[in-house]
């Protein structure tokens, strides 16, 4: 195995004069409404992602002594966690002077790849085994301020991968490139690797569907992550309220584009 950001092995993705194809391709965002960031920056819903920005950066004038790297968990899959950690990075992204990273640390069921096209070949695996460097895996993706590490290749062992020594020193080369760096987990009931990543970051937010989600499996996914750094709770698939379309009446918003019933709705 291999250092992070270490020599490129022999095997592995395809090259052109040595590089990577992942590191020459330009990437973007799918045309995915649940991006609204990006698709409908104006929207309550896009609103309620900058207020969630404000509530774990509360003093926006500094970046010393604010939770630089931050975990994104759920209890259980299909919660949203994904997504929500997309927007919450896109929305990072809109500070001025300040860099932002998202991580694809899933590497069970890798999501954050199915949002960029074309989709990426290698990523956080192939670093940590030394068949990648960085500069090649990580993606600035066109149209944004939004820089990707995506989960890679997959791995039989990725609790084991994740567990490694190289884990905290290419966070340590991260911490020093980034501004904002969130990291999107599998669900932490089922598997340990949120609880893993959690104890080397600054905070962790756990997601929650709303009106779905039992409270036994909520507190057995706080008591899982035991590092004590979680800072809240996100509630995903919240029903958007009167008051929020009165406000928007005449934006460019349309609840309808996401569900006939006017709901948030997010995926995984």
């Amino acid at each position: 195995m291999g250092t992070p950001g270490g020599a490129p092995a022999e095997k592995g993705a395809p090259k052109v004069v040595g590089v990577p194809l992942g590191s020459i391709i330009p990437r973007r965002l799918t045309d995915d409404p649940t991006l609204v960031l990006r698709y409908a920056p104006r929207s309550p819903l896009a609103e309620r992602y900058r207020g969630l920005v404000h509530r774990i950066y509360p003093n926006q004038s500094t970046k010393e002594g604010q939770n630089q790297l931050i975990t994104i968990t759920s209890s259980a899959p299909d919660e949203g966690k994904t997504t929500t950690s997309l927007n919450l990075a896109l929305a990072l992204s809109e500070k001025k002077d300040h860099s932002t990273l998202i991580i694809d640390a899933d590497l069970r069921r890798p999501s954050v790849s199915r949002y960029l096209t074309p989709a990426p070949k290698i990523g956080l695996s192939d670093v940590l085994t030394g068949e990648a460097r960085l500069e090649h895996s990580l993606l600035e993706l066109k149209d944004t301020k939004l820089t990707v590490l995506p989960a890679g290749t997959l791995m039989p062992n990725p609790q084991e991968l994740l567990r490694s020594e190289f884990v905290a020193a290419l966070f340590t080369e991260l911490r020093r490139r980034f501004d904002h760096i969130v990291i999107d987990t599998p669900p932490v009931v089922p598997f340990t690797d949120a609880s893993v990543l959690s104890v080397l970051s600054d905070a962790t937010m756990l997601v929650v569907r709303a009106r779905k989600t039992p409270k036994p499996l909520v507190e057995r996914a706080l008591q899982a992550l035991s590092s004590g750094n979680v800072i809240g709770i996100t509630l995903n698939y919240v029903q958007i309220t009167p008051v929020d379309r009165y406000y928007y009446k005449y934006d460019d918003y349309n609840p309808e584009r996401y569900t006939a019933r006017g709901e948030d709705e997010e995926r995984e």
